[in-house]
């Protein structure tokens, strides 16, 4: 198995990357027990994930591919969630049930497999730190309330 730092390393260098691109699970046949770690230095808490599954170049290229169905995720504040995500290609907001700040990791649980390859994809993980500015502004009254 691949060290956890080039795990890291591969995701920082498609943390910038669109949904065109996918990070490929690295060694298991299926993906099922790979993690991957994103680590934030100086980062401000936060409660929600946003998360691309699978490898959505087009339709056909997201079927082909694996994709992630179950994964665990746990951070540095202690939280620990699994969480079944729906087989679609679109970014899937993924509420936490307590907040997270300077590293987060995703461990495959389980998996949709690809029509045609036994290959995991995910193509984007990023904290969403846009919904902590709207649940903000949502407490100071500035936006309607839910």
């Amino acid at each position: 198995m691949e060290d956890e730092s080039n795990i890291e390393a591969r995701l920082a260098a498609h943390s910038t990357s669109t949904l065109s691109d996918a990070l490929d699970e690295l060694d298991s046949i299926n993906g099922i027990g790979e993690t991957v770690t994103i680590r934030i230095e100086g980062a401000v808490p936060f409660r929600r994930l946003l998360l691309g599954n699978g490898y959505p170049k087009s339709s056909q290229t997201f079927a082909n591919n694996g994709r992630v169905k179950t994964v665990e995720i746990t951070a540095d504040t202690g939280l620990r969630a699994v969480v079944t995500l729906a087989d679609r290609s679109d970014l899937t907001p993924i509420d936490l049930p307590a907040l997270a700040q300077n590293w987060i990791r995703l461990t495959i649980v389980d998996v949709y497999p690809g029509a045609r390859f036994a290959d995991t994809c995910l193509s984007y993980v990023m904290p969403d730190y846009e919904y902590e500015e709207e649940l903000l502004l949502r407490q100071q009254g500035l936006l309607p309330k839910r």
